[in-house]
């Protein structure tokens, strides 16, 4: 930008060849970024970190649980917990002390304070169940199949089915925002690249037009 297109457009002028409307649109714009190149410091590493963080996000390594974001990693946090419980229901390890154990290992204060409620609720005579849907762990539609497995004797299996279930929604829900991501930007980048090849090419058909 800072020297191809002042050369650029020195060759047409010095041709005397009108530059057509898209070709000034995109001169335009180079001139205002040679004028302003320092307006992209405070922009770059916004974006940058917009990336990290969709990447720690992605790969899932970020522990904190801000209120706004909560929503992100609820899937996988429930998957994980019914992945813990399921191991303790098949070792035979009360309810409780599954939670507990998952409290213990989970590194996350926002995931430690709900286990701490759960296991609370649970030791004073509530309902297991009730306790996992009112904390987000389990659906409605969830918590009656656990009810519905504890009655039949099959709860590890439908506890491991559930959690797999989440693990694929969150898995979707990643894809996806990934294409709502991605693809908009490779669009933009193509039409961005598109129209400035096209707009510094219209100007040599018009030199040519102008030689003929």
């Amino acid at each position: 930008m800072m020297w191809i297109v002042p050369q650029f457009i020195k060759i047409f002028d010095d041709f005397g060849v009108r530059l057509p409307f898209l070709t000034l649109v995109f001169i335009n714009i180079c001139e205002f970024f040679i004028d302003f190149w320092y307006l992209l410091f405070p922009i770059v590493p916004l974006v940058i970190l917009a990336l990290m963080f969709y990447l720690l996000i992605q790969s899932d390594t970020i522990s904190a649980r801000p209120p706004g974001l909560r929503r992100l990693f609820r899937s996988i946090d429930a998957a994980r917990f019914l992945r813990i419980f399921s191991t303790g229901l098949k070792n035979q390890v009360p309810i409780p002390d599954s939670i507990d154990m998952y409290q213990r290992v989970t590194v996350s204060g926002y995931l430690k304070n709900i286990a701490k409620h759960m296991n609370k609720t649970i030791r004073s005579g509530g309902d297991w169940i009730e306790a996992f849907r009112k904390s987000g762990m389990v659906t409605n539609g969830e918590s009656r199949l656990l009810e519905t497995a504890q009655r039949a004797g099959n709860l590890p299996t439908v506890v491991d089915q559930i959690a797999y279930s989440k693990e694929l929604k969150q898995s979707g829900t990643s894809d996806l925002v990934s294409k709502f991501i991605f693809v908009p930007c490779i669009l933009l980048i193509g039409v961005v690249i598109g129209s400035f090849v096209i707009a510094m090419f219209l100007p040599m058909i018009e030199l040519i037009r102008a030689l003929v």
